[in-house]
């Protein structure tokens, strides 16, 4: 039977529905009992902000403390109760939850979370899925209070914030179809990211496959080379603050894509006033040192500078560079830098290390046709990468279009 709607100060609800403010339904932010006492060493239950998984509404680490260290400066709550984050990001990032499986049926939580305790009249998973659609968590941030780096929501915008109230029967019936619905979207949203996974990784799949052979006995025609025999290290500089440096766009690292090598050039990239920069041109391989697990190597077409964690490498005769920047590109490569890296923070490829790195070199004609093999198979890859990242935004998408529908109007 289709619901007609009835009128209401905050939009057009179902009938036996009405628009109240959420202070009406629940206490926020209610004291400690005075009545609650225990021992201080008695155990009592702990939720830091890290140990609140976003996406589910849940506590995934439940821990405890002494009574002594959270009964001053923690803010205490009750089973039952609904947490919201109130700094930002963790309030964009929804990290709000409804407490259950206390110890005692009580705890403690940072004193960024707001606590919000239902009455009679809603469910308490009815006000959590609420809060969290994604235009409430919009509107909050208008109301932030404080300084810059210290932005919280006050508790004043939760009271006031008009929310629909249905008969709480219906209520509970709603919210069985909604967690069931939520429940096989987080399914979908799990396979998705495997999928995603999954493509990511046919890169290097290809690369093993075409390009390691370990102990195996190498085809005719193939040796086993160093990098340092194949191409050289082209440090070349070039003043950044010189009229020729003008003329040349500048590459830096954030330039290149991780993996694809892909060079993403921003219209104005001749950048004046770095000093230190290297030379290179359309016949250079530019291989990322700084962080090289990014996997950060290019294949210029053109003449330009860059950053001095670009480092050009010139390939010698008989070696065809999209198949030697293939070899640059392969999980061995990564692990055999990663290895003798330096540095800890920002580990930086030991180029020594790199130039001894051993590995199977096939006649110039046979590493054309693998290149081109391998440059085909990994389009289709990246095809099906972003068809499976395309899936996955859609599939993210979903719980906030099903609380749309749940809540049906918006205030």
């Amino acid at each position: 039977m289709t619901r007609k709607a009835e009128p209401s100060g905050g939009g057009d609800l179902p009938r036996g529905w009405r628009w109240v403010a959420l202070g009406e339904v629940c206490e926020i932010n209610p004291r400690r009992p005075g009545e609650f006492v225990r021992g201080d060493e008695e155990e009592t239950s702990f939720v830091p902000m890290e140990a609140v998984d976003a996406r589910r509404g849940k506590v995934d680490r439940l821990r405890s403390r002494s009574y002594a260290e959270v009964k001053k400066g923690y803010t205490y709550f009750a089973d039952g109760d609904v947490l919201f984050a109130k700094i930002t990001p963790c309030m964009q990032n929804g990290k709000h939850f409804v407490a259950e499986g206390l110890i005692g049926g009580v705890g403690f939580a940072s004193t960024e979370f707001h606590v919000l305790r239902h009455g009679d009249a809603i469910h308490a998973k009815w006000v959590h899925f609420y809060l969290t659609q994604p235009a409430i968590l919009r509107k909050a941030t208008y109301y932030f209070t404080g300084s810059a780096g210290q932005r919280r929501v006050p508790g004043s915008f939760l009271k006031g914030l008009k929310i629909p109230l249905p008969p709480i029967v219906e209520q509970a019936k709603i919210l069985e179809i909604l967690e069931n619905e939520m429940g096989a979207v987080e399914k979908a949203r799990r396979a998705a990211l495997d999928r995603v996974e999954a493509a990511r990784a046919l890169d290097s799949a290809f690369l093993r496959e075409a390009l390691e052979f370990g102990d195996e006995k190498l085809p005719p025609g193939w040796r086993w080379r160093a990098l340092g025999e194949v191409c050289l290290e082209d440090r070349r500089g070039i003043d950044g603050a010189s009229s020729e440096a003008a003329e040349l766009p500048y590459l830096s690292l954030e330039n290149v894509e991780s993996m694809s090598g892909k060079i993403v050039m921003e219209h104005n990239s001749n950048s004046r006033g770095i000093s230190n920069c290297f030379r290179f041109g359309s016949d250079h391989i530019l291989y990322g040192k700084l962080r090289p697990y990014l996997n950060k190597v290019a294949l210029p077409n053109f003449h330009g500078r860059c950053t001095t964690e670009l480092i050009p490498l010139l390939p010698k005769q008989n070696i065809h560079r999209e198949f030697l920047a293939l070899l640059l590109r392969q999980p061995k490569t990564v692990d055999w830098v990663m290895r003798e890296k330096t540095g800890s923070r920002m580990p930086r490829a030991n180029m020594k290390r790199l130039m001894k790195l051993e590995f199977p070199l096939p006649p110039l004609a046979e590493q054309k046709q693998i290149a081109a093999a391998l440059n085909a198979k990994m389009a289709i890859a990246k095809q099906t990468h972003a068809a499976a990242e395309a899936e996955l935004e859609a599939i993210e998408a979903l719980p906030g279009a099903l609380l749309r529908r749940a809540f049906r109007a918006t205030p």
